[in-house]
């Protein structure tokens, strides 16, 4: 595999970014729909 072109810290932003996103997907659909 060819070495990593971001540090450690991006890829840690990124992750922590697509799982509070995935969070707030989850919240959304867990949460009852006002538009239906």
């Amino acid at each position: 595999m060819a070495a990593p072109t971001i540090t450690e810290s991006e890829r840690g932003r990124r992750s922590t970014m697509v799982w509070v996103a995935l969070e707030m997907a989850f919240d959304i659909v867990k949460a009852p729909n006002p538009l239906s």
